[in-house]
């Protein structure tokens, strides 16, 4: 009897070993927002990709809406291996290389395909590499469109800002930015956020088109102050441990699915940034302000001078490299109020 137990123990073992090896390996991607935003959308289209055409080797489940991590924590998660993917803000990636903190400054991109324009020279550049030293990989930018000031009372110039408690990212660029204007700058996470606009602890923030209607925010803070000042994206990351440990095989191959959801992802933003603003502008609660060419040159005015308080962060070049990304009239417009 014993004899026939132990080979029961040695044949059960055996069968969990074969069945284990014939499990896809289960991945993890955690971001903080909708899985209704195009990051939501995008992460779910990678996940369709995967079970498709990876499916015998790993399963990729998507945990929206901060249910793992925030936006602060991935980078810790990553490390360990809890999670395998992220989408943190590009606005978080600055307490790990100063370098990032140009996709932060005010008014450096025009609009989104001008910051991509710069994502890829910043590849090719190995900028991008600075952030390896620290044990995370780049696998794609995703920005998310530009940046509208949302509020309780209309603001309409940079004066208004004063004295006005006002959420930002966790960048230093942001809290500049708010400091300069006379503004009370109050960093927050992506649920802390939520939670302040409801409760009224805050008198305006800024996101995306897409952002700014799917959290609701409009409920609350029914001003929104069209200025397109700042770039809201997105970079997805992983771990150079997680990355490098894979067969070469799959990591081009996962590159391969990457980009595809990753061209998805820049279409779907784009008709989504358009869609939200205007089902925003049909609100009959919402007053979207628009500005005049005065009035935006004087935004530019007041919030230039972050670009030189952090050049010597950033790096004059590549300040330059962003601006040669935009279109010959925006970078006479940034000319003419230096």
């Amino acid at each position: 009897m014993k004899i026939l137990l132990s080979g029961l123990v040695i044949t059960t073992a055996l069968l969990a070993t074969h069945t284990s090896s014939a499990t896809p390996t289960a991945l993890r991607f955690s971001h903080v927002v909708s899985e209704l935003t195009p990051k939501g959308k995008t992460a779910t289209v990678l996940s369709e990709l995967i079970a498709q055409q990876m499916g015998d080797k790993y399963k990729l489940t998507v945990y929206p809406n901060s249910d793992l991590y925030d936006d602060k924590a991935v980078f810790k998660a990553l490390q360990l291996g809890d999670i395998h993917f992220a989408a943190p803000s590009l606005s978080k990636f600055g307490r790990h290389t100063d370098k990032f903190l140009i996709y932060d400054l005010p008014f450096i991109f025009e609009d989104i395909d001008a910051a991509l324009c710069f994502s890829k020279k910043a590849s090719d550049k190995n900028l991008f590499a600075s952030f390896e030293k620290k044990g995370f990989k780049i696998l794609a930018i995703w920005p998310n469109g530009m940046r509208q000031i949302s509020s309780k009372t209309p603001i309409k110039t940079p004066g208004d800002i004063k004295h006005k408690k006002y959420r930002i990212e966790s960048s230093n660029v942001f809290f500049n930015n708010i400091e300069i204007l006379g503004g009370l700058p109050m960093k927050t996470t992506w649920e802390e956020a939520l939670n302040s606009i409801k409760f009224g602890v805050i008198d305006a923030w800024e996101n995306s088109w897409p952002n700014l209607y799917t959290s609701d925010a409009h409920r609350h803070f029914p001003y929104i102050t069209q200025l397109n000042h700042d770039l809201q994206g997105y970079a997805l990351i992983t771990s150079t441990d997680f990355w490098n440990n894979l067969p070469k095989v799959d990591q081009n191959k996962l590159s391969e699915l990457i980009h595809i959801a990753s061209a998805q992802w820049l279409e779907l933003t784009k008709k989504e940034t358009q869609e939200k603003m205007q089902e925003l502008k049909r609100l009959e609660h919402v007053e979207v302000i628009s500005l005049s060419p005065d009035e935006t040159n004087a935004w530019i005015k007041a919030l230039k001078p972050t670009w030189a308080h952090f050049e010597n962060i950033i790096g004059k070049h590549n300040i330059e490299a962003a601006v040669t990304c935009n279109s010959e009239a925006y970078q006479q417009l940034l000319d003419s109020n230096s």
